[in-house]
This record gives C-alpha cells, sequence and structure tokens, in this order.
C-alpha cells in the first residue's frame, strides 16, 4: 500500500516508481532481487520525494550509468529510518 515500509516492485524498462508515504530523505532503502529478468541490471534507487515515492533504475553492469531497458525483473524493497 502507500503507506508501507516493505513491498514489491517489478522493473518496465528497467525503471519503477514506488509510492509510499514513508519514505523521507533520511531513508536507507534495500533492494533484494528475485525472480528471473529477461536482462538482469543493477538496481539503484535513483530518486526520493520525501512523503510521496522513491525511483529504482536498473543500469546495466558494464559501465554503472546506462539503464538496463530489458530488466523486467522484481525486487523486494525495505525502508529503514536511521536513528
Amino acid at each position: 500500500g502507500t503507506n508501507a515500509t516493505i513491498g514489491t516492485g517489478t522493473f518496465a524498462s528497467g525503471v519503477v516508481t514506488i509510492n509510499t508515504t514513508k519514505v523521507t530523505a533520511n531513508s536507507r532503502i534495500q533492494i533484494t532481487r528475485y525472480g528471473a529478468a529477461t536482462k538482469h541490471g543493477i538496481p539503484c534507487v535513483t530518486s526520493r520525494s520525501a512523503g510521496t515515492s522513491f525511483t529504482v533504475t536498473s543500469f546495466d553492469g558494464s559501465d554503472g550509468a546506462t539503464t538496463q531497458t530489458g530488466d523486467d525483473g522484481s525486487f523486494v524493497w525495505t525502508i529503514i529510518e536511521p536513528s
């Protein structure tokens, strides 16, 4: 739901936005891949909007800068707030 601190996401062309009111400017967001994908990339949180959402982008492992647009895999995400 939109008030979650844990959930799942699935890439569409290597990018996905997760809507949750629980993300803050200081949130630590852990990403764990699972399942099959057409092409696996390296998932990274690339943006966040406190109280609204965060975006995860899959990057090509060969250069770490190019979006892996063939990535249609899934992941589990967890938000952890530092103390």
